[in-house]
């Protein structure tokens, strides 16, 4: 599929496109902190006591160098004393060197510990959020994958994801580690001199209002980058599932125009981004820079006037203390910038986490034994764009018979098999089968009961043999070899050079058409389907093809009711009965010489069907 025309710059060139794409429009922020984080509180839950092991050894890394600036105080408090000699002075600097030493060591073991029990709870919680959001997207309606490119949801499975993660290690823990720290700090330093603790902690206050300014808006722009990035990361999956339509056409200019576009639009956003991140780090750097000058001037002018007040050494650790508040205040202004990504990729996980599966689940939903007789009562459908697309149907399909749907394209036909299928419920009327409403049905149990085989099969780049078996649990190889003789497949695998366990390229790129089309048949065979639906499953097959699946469909009759759609009618001449569908009505029912003979619609598309065939 070509990418959107609509994209290109035809009408204006890419440097005014720069210029308008350079303000972006804000955005008010969605959800607060608590309900940013409510994705965390499970995952939180469980790790609690790795969260208290990572937390604990990351104070000791953190506090642990604190010593070292202490003994250098005190070695400097008994030089600076005239009232110590000097075998005392030699004394004091070794009993501190071995408390350095050790410390050292402390130091380095909890360091190990922090890296190492940081990773393991950061890849488990991602692993968790990954699983959570995997599996609520697969829970979701077919509207919503409509609306989105897959290649943005796999970028917010992966790259989303790793974001939030950060959250708890980089944010949640570190920033406590640090709060910690400097509360210890402030501890020390009060019982030193409260006045010059007092002032300089008011300097460094400022930076708190400056994270506190700047958060919001940093989060709301790294939002917009991340969701420019799903957007790009999107076009280019596009583009590149339909790579051979972009060649056959000569399309390469146009796609990358189009891509050039979009890299554009997320370039102007992430130097916009840089320049609120860098405004914001360099005023927190400047207030800090600002204590560290007050406490030089004042604190050396206290302890010349007034060494009473202030000592030399005091001066010393105010310093070097202040040196380790400045490396936390940085680690937590350097944290929030870092941490934006993450509660930005939390509230896109929240977007998606609060979009409720459609068509919903009953809270009460059944799981009886199924036939295949499926009733359309009175059933009205449409799209969200609001035009109808089946309306006031009333039809009845009965379980182990055969059903051709057919008509002009466009007239319901595959909405009426997503209406069986469950992909979507009626806005009026009901779809039943056996007499019970799809919608008081178990989804997953109905769905294990029904299969589909669409024009263009779907394959998964992994082996025939799971190919066949996808959707069956505890599948054994000869029930699968079994499905694949059932649809005529058994001995084209065979000859393949791994046989079963060939590994099939993306969509199955290494096999033909009818191939294609044969494992997707025998994968629908394989859970024993009580409804079987064909989606133009021969349409685009040749004629040998054609007729050998044809064989397996014909072999099928009166074991489970089958429909399909058909627009080859040659095709469909064995069936029970056919369904014309025009406009979302049934308007002509019968078998195919009946309806031939009636010389309606049916006639009339036969003998079109006829003339091309004969020119």
């Amino acid at each position: 599929m070509l990418p959107n025309q609509a994209t290109t710059t035809s009408n204006m060139t890419i440097q005014e496109q720069t210029r308008k794409k350079s303000k972006p429009v804000k955005k008010k922020l969605s959800r607060g902190y608590r309900e940013l984080l409510r994705p965390l509180f499970g995952p939180i839950a469980d790790n609690k006591l790795l969260i208290a092991i990572t937390t604990l050894m990351g104070c000791g890394k953190f506090m642990l160098p604190l010593i070292i600036g202490y003994a250098l105080t005190m070695i400097v408090a008994y030089l600076e004393s005239d009232s110590v000699s000097k075998g005392q002075q030699y004394e004091a600097l070794w009993d501190w060197s071995y408390i350095g030493v050790v410390t050292i060591l402390a130091c380095a073991v909890a360091t190990y510990y922090r890296a190492a029990f940081g990773h393991k709870l950061m890849a488990r919680i991602q692993h968790r959020l990954r699983r959570r959001l995997f599996n609520h997207l697969q829970r979701l309606g077919m509207d919503f994958f409509a609306k989105h490119h897959a290649g943005a949801l796999g970028s917010r499975v992966s790259s989303d994801i790793q974001h939030v993660g950060m959250v708890v290690d980089r944010g949640l823990i570190t920033m406590f580690m640090d709060g910690m720290t400097i509360a210890v700090i402030s501890i020390i330093l009060i019982s030193e001199n409260w006045q010059l603790t007092i002032l300089t902690f008011a300097i460094m206050a400022a930076s708190g209002i400056s994270i506190a300014y700047h958060s919001p808006r940093l989060r709301r722009r790294r939002k917009e980058v991340q969701e420019s990035q799903s957007a790009m990361t999107g076009r280019a999956a596009e583009t590149f599932a339909g790579i051979s339509l972009v060649k056959a056409y000569a399309g390469e200019s146009e796609t990358g125009r189009a891509f050039n576009d979009h890299s554009l639009e997320l370039q102007d956003l992430q130097v916009d981004t840089s320049r609120l991140q860098g405004r914001f780090q360099s005023i927190s750097l400047a207030l800090v820079m600002s204590s560290q000058l007050v406490v030089l001037g004042y604190g050396s002018w206290l302890a010349i006037a007034y060494p009473e007040l202030l000592s030399v050494s005091s001066l010393v650790l105010f310093m070097l203390y202040l040196r380790w508040i400045e490396g936390s205040v940085q680690r937590v202004v350097d944290g929030m910038v870092q941490l934006q990504d993450g509660f930005a990729a939390l509230d896109r996980l929240g977007d998606i986490l609060s979009v409720q599966p459609n068509p919903a689940e009953s809270p009460h939903a059944k799981r009886p034994d199924l036939t295949g007789d499926i009733r359309f009562d009175n059933v009205g459908f449409s799209y969200e764009n609001g035009n109808p697309v089946i309306s006031k149907l009333n039809l009845n399909l009965s379980a182990g018979k055969t059903y051709a749907l057919v008509g002009p394209s466009g007239g319901g036909k595959s909405s009426l098999c997503k209406l069986m299928l469950r992909f979507h419920d009626p806005q009026t009327g009901s779809v039943r089968i056996d007499g019970y409403d799809l919608r008081d049905l178990d989804g997953t149990w109905f769905r294990q009961r029904v299969a589909v085989v669409l024009q263009d099969p779907i394959m998964f780049s992994t082996t025939i043999e799971e190919n066949i078996a996808f959707g069956k649990e505890d599948a054994t190889n000869e029930e699968v070899q079994r499905a694949a003789k059932l649809a005529q497949a058994h001995e084209f695998i065979e000859a393949l050079p791994g046989g079963y366990q060939t590994k099939l390229g993306e969509r199955g790129v290494n096999l033909s058409g009818g191939q294609r089309q044969r494992i997707a048949l025998a994968r629908a065979l394989m859970r024993d389907p009580c409804l079987l639906i064909l989606d133009e499953a021969t349409s685009a097959l040749d004629s040998v093809t054609e007729h050998a699946i044809q064989d397996v469909i014909d072999d099928l009759k009166g074991s489970r009711t089958i429909v399909m759609i058909a627009h080859r009618l040659s095709t469909i001449k064995n069936v029970d009965e056919v369904v014309v569908i025009e406009q979302g009505e049934m308007t002509e029912r019968g078998s195919y010489t009946t309806l031939v003979n009636n010389h309606g619609t049916f006639a009339q598309l036969v003998e079109e069907q006829n003339l091309v065939q004969a020119s």
